[in-house]
This record gives structure tokens, C-alpha cells and sequence, in this order.
């Protein structure tokens, strides 16, 4: 790689520029975890700017750059992503299931809105279930706790296939109440 393209890192005003993006995403794919790191960081500042280019990123086959565009969407709390996030939670990467997990986390109540439509919607696969207890059981101890602890048991019970998704729609009803 060129020292040009290392120290190549834009301040907030110039990430902020449209046309500044796609080069940003493509260093997402740096073999330099530094570069894929300040290109994310980058990413983050331009903020809405960057949600379409980094949502379309989650699709990449690199998984550094899906788990690089989850962590700037989570960082960007854009509730928009939720959809795309709650996806990832069955990518093959471990990485990219938990940086999916910890933006869903950062998103809130709007993260947790669309992990329980899923979980409501399909059985769930042990990816998305372990990746889903992992949020659950972050927001568990704030202001969500007591809509999440049904669905945490649920998970951690003996028939979580049967149980999750009924557990599901009776948070999110609480939720949209």
C-alpha cells in the first residue's frame, strides 16, 4: 500500500463531502486495519451522507469491510439501518455478527424494533439467536429492561423456537403502544 493512501484522512468538513464517499468506502477494503479504521471514522462524520453507501457495503464479500460499514452505522444511529443491521446478526463472520449486535444496541429502542419483527417473523437461526440474546442483554439493565427480560428468558429457555417469537410480539406490542 502508498504512504499516499495512509495518510490520507479527511477532516470532518471534507468527509461531509458527497464525493468523498465512494473513496471512503472502497478504503473499508484496505489490507491496513488502521486505514479501514480512519476511513470508517471518516465515514462516521459524514454522518446521513454515508448511510446509503455504507448500508450497500454491508453486502460486501469482505468481512472487514461488512463489520467496518456495521460499526459506522451503529455509530451514525441512523434508524433506517435497523432493517439492514438485524440482517447481519446471520452473516458467517463472527466479527460482523457482533459489530450488527452493538450497532443494534447503539440504535436503541429502534434497534430493538426491528431485532423483535424478526424474531417474530422466522424461526430463528442459532447465528441471529446468539447475536440477539447479545442485545437483548445489553439493553436489558437501561429503560428497555422490562420489555426485554421477556424475550431474554425466551431465548435462554428450553423451547426458544416456540417461545421467542410470541415473547417478540408481546414486547413489540408494548413497544408501539
Amino acid at each position: 500500500m502508498n504512504q499516499e493512501h495512509l495518510t490520507t484522512h479527511l477532516n470532518p468538513s471534507q468527509a461531509a463531502e458527497p464525493a468523498a464517499i465512494p473513496n471512503l468506502i472502497a478504503r473499508l477494503g484496505s489490507a491496513d486495519p488502521r486505514d479501514r479504521r480512519r476511513a470508517g471514522n471518516d465515514l462516521i462524520a459524514a454522518g446521513p451522507l454515508a448511510v446509503s453507501a455504507l448500508t450497500e457495503a454491508l453486502e460486501d464479500r469482505s468481512p472487514a469491510v461488512r463489520s467496518e460499514a456495521a460499526r459506522a452505522l451503529g455509530r451514525i444511529r441512523d434508524a433506517a439501518v435497523a432493517a439492514a443491521l438485524v440482517k447481519r446478526l446471520e452473516d458467517e463472520s463472527r466479527e460482523v455478527r457482533w459489530t450488527a449486535a452493538e450497532g443494534l444496541v447503539a440504535l436503541g429502542k429502534d434497534g430493538l424494533i426491528a431485532l423483535l419483527r424478526a424474531m417474530m417473523q422466522e424461526r430463528e437461526s442459532v447465528r441471529r439467536r446468539e447475536a440477539a440474546h447479545h442485545v437483548l442483554r445489553a439493553l436489558a439493565d437501561g429503560d428497555l429492561g422490562g420489555i426485554v427480560r421477556p424475550v431474554l428468558a425466551a431465548i435462554e429457555g428450553l423451547e426458544p423456537a416456540l417461545t421467542v417469537p410470541l415473547a417478540a410480539h408481546a414486547a413489540l406490542h408494548q413497544l408501539e403502544a
